[in-house]
């Protein structure tokens, strides 16, 4: 099965499951907004306890941050593309909110990510840095130096750097994929600004000076990026640089067995369906509940064993990283 075949068959069965699911969608809506809610409330409900646990529950606790900050990022991914929520107002509305929580501009993650979509696998991919490793990183005997250098990457230094940038200009798109006329997001860099100085002084008040830097700024830095790529290296790391971009490369990670470790993993690193990247690569619009019935309607159709690339579907993320090449 060729690339415009692939497309072809995705997209033929992904239009007729939307349209199956389309009332389920505009119901949605309001759990996805508790959902987000929840985990907020859980954020603070951390930092105004915190004086009450250890340094070994505290340790445990700043990485659940961490893991709350990057179902956030995922969430915004979605919102980047219309496909969080069924309103589409209300996804540029919380996909923005969202955005200065994690200290970035909304219209720029937007910006870049699309062209990542554009540009995948290419030179022009802005996001080729978080997978374009070593080729001999790759292979067996390396995946541990792989994830060490996924993890020295990770520090907020160069988080902080690559936000900085993307912030405050575009010149790191390429200048063909961009609008030569857009400004400068001034005043969603002051809104960001103001929005992180009123949280610190809320959170100075509500628990002390230190728990806005360890169990806000620390986890949206590091440990969300560090499991973002993990993840982004799983799903697009290993593959061989192309002249044009191409969507079909992107791997997919799931697994039909009930086991309680990959329901931990699926949890942690996929929320909102997020490990259906292969399928989201072909049809970005797709609202992630429509996903995973995509999925496995190509499953039972033999989709991925036509398919040319016999690499593009995981059993779970770390059997990227640790099983035999």
């Amino acid at each position: 099965m060729n690339d415009n075949q692939a497309k072809n068959f995705v997209k033929k069965i992904a239009s007729e499951i939307y349209l199956n699911k389309k009332k389920e969608l505009m119901n949605r809506d309001i759990r996805l907004i508790i959902n987000l809610l929840i985990k907020l409330s859980i954020l603070f409900l951390i930092i105004f306890f915190e004086n009450k646990f250890n340094f070994y529950f505290k340790t445990l606790l700043v990485l659940l941050c961490g893991i709350i900050h990057y179902h956030f990022i995922v969430a915004i991914h979605e919102c980047m593309h219309s496909s969080f929520f069924f309103k589409k107002k209300l996804n540029k509305t919380i996909g923005e909110v969202l955005s200065y929580l994690e200290y970035g501009i909304f219209e720029v993650f937007q910006e870049t990510h699309i062209n990542h979509h554009n540009t995948y696998l290419t030179k022009k991919d802005p996001d080729k840095n978080y997978y374009n490793y070593k080729k001999n990183y790759f292979k067996n005997s390396n995946k541990i130096k792989l994830i060490l250098n996924i993890f020295l990457k990770s520090f907020p230094f160069f988080n902080f750097r690559e936000k900085i940038l993307r912030c405050f200009s575009f010149s790191f798109l390429n200048n063909d994929q961009i609008n030569k006329n857009q400004k400068l997001p001034k005043f969603s860099l002051f809104k960001l600004l103001s929005l992180h100085l009123l949280l610190y002084l809320f959170i100075f008040k509500l628990s002390g000076q230190y728990q806005y830097f360890l169990y806000w700024m620390l986890p949206s830095f590091f440990i969300s990026r560090f499991l973002s790529n993990l993840r982004i290296t799983a799903e697009h790391g290993g593959k061989k640089e192309k002249l044009h971009a191409s969507p079909f490369s992107a791997r997919t990670t799931f697994n039909c067995n009930n086991n309680t470790f990959l329901n931990l993993e699926k949890t942690i690193l996929s929320p909102y369906g997020f490990n259906f990247h292969h399928e989201h690569h072909i049809c970005p619009y797709l609202p992630f509940v429509i996903l995973e019935q995509v999925h496995r309607k190509l499953v039972k159709l033999n989709y991925y064993n036509l398919n040319k690339d016999k690499n593009i579907l995981n059993s779970s993320y770390l059997n990227f990283y640790f099983k035999n090449e």
